[in-house]
């Protein structure tokens, strides 16, 4: 039947373009790159980015870490060496194209609704003239 959808095949077409899609993304991203250093840093990023567990709760550092385990989220993880310790790294930009590149938000993340990222001033507000 034309117009009938196959969700195997469109994932499949998904996955060879997200590569491509996610450096198109970086590039335009870069000019407003700022680099996350530290899990904190990196947690309160992704926070305001409005990425969540899958049951809505807060992101923990286990689950950034399987994210760069399993689905190649762009994370350097530093060095944990008892003499020279370095956090982890990693920039806006790149964590940003990360998540657009993504097919959809599962089995990630899941996404905060608007309204509670209204509060924290995500939002520009818009001004009466």
């Amino acid at each position: 039947m034309p117009g009938r959808r196959n969700y195997a095949r469109e994932r499949l077409a998904h996955a060879r373009l997200a590569p491509e899609l996610e450096r198109q993304y970086a590039a335009l991203l870069t000019r407003h790159d700022i680099a996350l250093i530290g899990r904190s840093h990196i947690l309160a990023f992704l926070h305001r980015l409005g990425l969540r567990r899958l049951n809505g709760g807060p992101l923990t550092w286990p689950i950034v870490l399987a994210w760069r385990r399993d689905h190649g989220f762009p994370l350097l993880r530093g060095n944990r060496n008892a003499q020279r310790r370095s956090p982890p790294l990693t920039t806006t930009a790149i964590v940003t194209a990360w998540t657009l590149a993504r097919f959809e938000a599962h089995p990630c993340f899941s996404l905060a609704k608007q309204a509670e990222l209204a509060h924290q001033g995500s939002f520009p507000k818009t001004h009466a003239a």
